[in-house]
């Protein structure tokens, strides 16, 4: 989890079970109206799923306030989430399908094979 430093209030918030949280880069990202520093090994992923968060934040809101109520980021959270899984369930349809369609291909040619072999 990274190491964050929320600009707005002054609070530090950090997930002691990650030793390696201080890995990594800075990064200034913007959710909720509100400055956050932090430490990733991966800015640009960080700083497109801040922004993910934040216009998420900002769909619920109807508006470009700071956002102070945790219910309200709390859903954001769980839409992205949803969002998250509801791709996840569709790509692993996607590779099902063409796992079955590269068998399917693969034992038509292996039958071509043998026809041409014989």
């Amino acid at each position: 989890m990274p190491k964050a430093h929320d600009e707005g209030k002054g609070r530090k918030a950090q997930d002691s079970s990650s030793p390696s949280t201080a890995a990594g880069q800075a990064v200034e990202v913007s959710i909720g109206g509100r400055r956050f520093r932090i430490r990733s090994t991966d800015p640009e992923s960080l700083r497109a799923t801040a922004l993910k968060v934040d216009h998420t934040l900002r769909l619920l809101t109807g508006h470009d306030e700071p956002v102070e109520n945790f219910k309200v980021a709390l859903l954001a959270a769980l839409n992205i989430a949803a969002e998250q899984e509801e791709t996840r369930a569709v790509l692993h349809e996607r590779v099902s399908t063409l796992h079955r369609r590269s068998r399917e291909v693969e034992a038509r040619l292996t039958a071509l094979a043998e026809k041409v072999a014989h």
